[in-house]
């Protein structure tokens, strides 16, 4: 009886010191985590108080988003829109491509407190270098804007000819009735002669008088 009761007792102890072995290990695994935190939040501020690494954040947002309009370029590249709605969904992204560049400028402006000289050089001309790339694949994918100058330039060209013609019709309608009218005065002359019975003969330039 006493042995088993000293048993129990033993394994009661046992257990026991087990359970307060798995609790003090949960408190410790607890604390190293609020540890843990609190060193990665101390970082974090460390990062946010240090413009240095402001910068090399901003500068790797930046090289990302250009990277992506790139990419955006080259698909459109490889692939040139051909139908109506193809082009028309083209002419889309180029201009949302062209408001992710503004945007780009807009981050660059807001930041410039914390930037040096040179990184506000490097990110207004990646931003330059965007907008141009922009451009000319719009102009080598989007060639209907140029058709759309050429015939406009023709239809200038066109109305311009149109005037000319009716100013010259015009002026031969002018010299026409001038000349009805010399051929009038010239015919009232003659019968004016002929009344004082003198023969007269009709030249061109006027009446001339036979007596």
């Amino acid at each position: 009886m006493v042995e088993d009761n000293l048993v129990k007792r033993g394994e009661a102890t046992a257990l026991a010191e087990e359970a307060d072995a798995r609790v003090v290990e949960k408190l410790s695994k607890g604390d190293a985590e609020r540890v843990a935190q609190r060193e990665r939040r101390k970082e974090r501020e460390k990062e946010e108080a240090n413009p240095r690494e402001n910068v090399d954040l901003f500068n790797q947002s930046q090289q990302e988003e250009a990277g992506s309009i790139r990419s955006a370029l080259a698909e459109l590249e490889g692939q040139p829109p051909s139908t109506k709605d193809e082009i028309h969904a083209a002419k889309g992204t180029f201009e949302n491509l062209r408001l992710r560049v503004l945007e780009m400028e807009k981050k660059a402006a807001s930041a410039s407190y914390f930037l040096s000289a040179y990184d506000v050089r490097a990110t207004s001309d990646l931003a330059k270098d965007l907008k141009a790339k922009i451009d000319g694949v719009q102009r080598g994918v989007l060639p209907r804007k140029a058709f759309t100058f050429r015939r406009r330039r023709v239809m200038r060209e066109r109305n311009a000819a149109d005037g000319a013609q009716a100013a010259r019709t015009k002026a031969k309608s002018s010299v026409q009735e001038g000349g009805a009218g010399a051929a009038g005065e010239n015919a009232s002359a003659q019968v004016a002669v002929e009344a004082r019975g003198m023969k007269v003969e009709a030249r061109e330039g006027g009446v001339v008088v036979i007596a």
